[in-house]
């Protein structure tokens, strides 16, 4: 949900945003036409005895149109830059994301969880309390994200299921999915795309027709991807480094020289598998494990020869 609108009469959200932004540009242009043919007949009108009606409807036509292009330029201004109205409220401001830790971590970490009676769960005030987390904290060196852990924007761990119910039926135990907490710095936009073009075409569509028909949703409410609610941006990448949850960029090869515009924008961000354009995948390559497996493996052999 964006906000509720008393002169459309509802809601404005994800499948109203388009319609409500149309609607204020066809207002707009409604009142710019009316007061520009009133003001045409005012003038004419100016030297001889004129109908009063003709000021009045001019005088409205023109608050009209003040107001209508206000809330157009508002609201176009905030879908350029990928804020809502609500969050452009509260945009300094900061969120909690959850994002979900790569597999190989979640192994790690869920392999180290202890068992927990059902007898504590009733001590427990929230699931971050639940203990099982602080194994991530912990002082164990060879916890790949302990450093990470200490990080100003991380605030603990999630996983779930917590505890399976007793009272089920024989089912497959569902796969234990891990989740770091992070604070974002304030004023922060994760969904801001990168671009005005990007943040409008998520609203709008990619067609001409899808911008000015009424006649589609906005692409922005297809949610059949399992990663992320909605499309996140350069700046969640930007924020998952700070974080450590993704490799930093490599140095330069330039001898010295500094790259160019051109090379730089050309450069792609190098993240870990499947973080692209800020999305995770479902599942995990199986081949891709048992090799990275072997050659762990491999690695430790050789230390042992050495």
């Amino acid at each position: 949900m964006d906000h509720f609108c008393p002169w459309v009469g509802g809601v404005v959200g994800e499948r109203s945003l388009k319609f409500f932004l149309q609607f204020l540009v066809y207002a707009m242009l409604l009142s710019t036409y009316l007061t520009a043919v009133m003001a045409f007949f005012v003038h004419e009108t100016l030297h001889r005895n004129s109908n009063v009606h003709f000021y009045v409807a001019l005088g409205i036509g023109a608050f009209f149109l003040l107001f209508t292009l206000g809330m157009a330029a508002t609201s176009i201004q905030y879908a350029a830059v990928g804020w809502t109205t609500i969050e452009q409220a509260g945009r300094n401001d900061s969120i909690h994301l959850a994002v979900l830790l790569p597999p190989e971590l979640q192994a790690a970490l869920n392999g180290n969880m202890p068992a927990m009676p059902p007898a504590a769960i009733s001590n427990f005030t929230s699931e971050i309390d639940d203990p099982a987390h602080s194994s991530y904290f912990s002082n164990n060196k060879n916890w790949p994200l302990r450093r990470a852990s200490r990080s100003e924007y991380w605030r603990g761990t999630i996983t779930y299921p917590l505890f399976l119910p007793t009272d089920r039926p024989p089912l497959p135990a569902p796969e234990m999915r891990t989740f770091a907490i992070l604070e974002t710095p304030r004023g922060l936009n994760v969904w801001d795309l990168g671009s005005a073009w990007r943040n409008l075409g998520s609203v709008f569509g990619t067609k001409l027709h899808h911008w000015v028909l009424p006649v589609r949703y906005s692409p922005c409410c297809d949610h059949s991807s399992a990663i992320s609610f909605y499309p996140m941006g350069p700046q969640f990448e930007d924020f998952l480094e700070d974080a450590g949850l993704v490799q930093p960029l490599p140095p330069s090869r330039g001898f010295g020289k500094e790259s160019t515009v051109s090379e730089q924008r050309r450069r792609k961000r190098k993240l870990e598998r499947g973080w692209q354009n800020g999305e995770r995948p479902t599942g995990w390559d199986a081949s891709e494990q048992a090799r990275r497996a072997r050659k762990e493996e491999r690695r430790r052999e050789r230390d042992v020869i050495s």
